[in-house]
């Protein structure tokens, strides 16, 4: 019934209702799942500036989910919605740029990861670490680079994302892991 009522609010231009609606038809929350008529209700939604709806339609054109497999639509929803703070969107902005190839770039890519890093994504605060740690478009630091990894760690919740930062930090001396360390426990303080 909830959803009865969250499609008519979404069919009346409601953003909230629109995006609710378009999470309930991406599980099958009370509706049958529909990944074409979710990308539909996403592309409303992100049509009228909502941020999550635009992260969550980048994704869709990035995977191909519900609509064709476009990474030009996909770079720029996932763009609108960087643009407006969203932590996961920023630190995919910066991925895109990255696997762009384009070392000119770089630097864009450590903006967008720093963006996210500092609103305490972790995944974004790994990339930014990981950009200062290589020198990837930003001046190479592997102390506060490290120190960016470990203070996303308590955040984890993805097993690949805890063993890749555990490998930064295997490849610290012990005075630079000591000091990065220390430096976590700064980061954390400003989150």
């Amino acid at each position: 019934e909830a959803a009865v009522w969250c499609r008519k609010a979404a069919e009346q231009g409601h953003v909230d209702a629109m995006r609710t609606l378009a999470f309930c038809l991406e599980d099958g929350d009370g509706v049958t799942k529909d990944l074409v008529e979710m990308a539909k209700w996403y592309r409303k939604a992100a049509d009228k500036d909502d941020p999550e709806s635009q992260f969550k339609l980048g994704v869709c054109y990035k995977d191909g989910t519900g609509v064709e497999q476009d990474q030009q639509q996909a770079a720029f929803w996932t763009k609108k919605a960087a643009d407006h703070g969203h932590p996961i969107a920023q630190a995919n902005m910066g991925s895109f740029i990255l696997f762009g190839g384009d070392e000119a770039r770089f630097a864009e890519a450590a903006k967008w990861f720093k963006l996210s890093a500092r609103q305490g994504h972790p995944r974004g605060m790994y990339k930014y670490g990981m950009a200062l740690f290589l020198g990837m478009g930003i001046a190479a630091n592997r102390i506060e680079g490290a120190a960016w990894s470990i203070a996303a760690l308590p955040n984890v919740d993805d097993d690949g994302l805890k063993q890749a930062i555990k490998d930064v930090i295997e490849k610290l001396t012990p005075e630079e892991r000591t000091k990065a360390e220390a430096a976590a426990i700064e980061i954390e303080k400003t989150l």
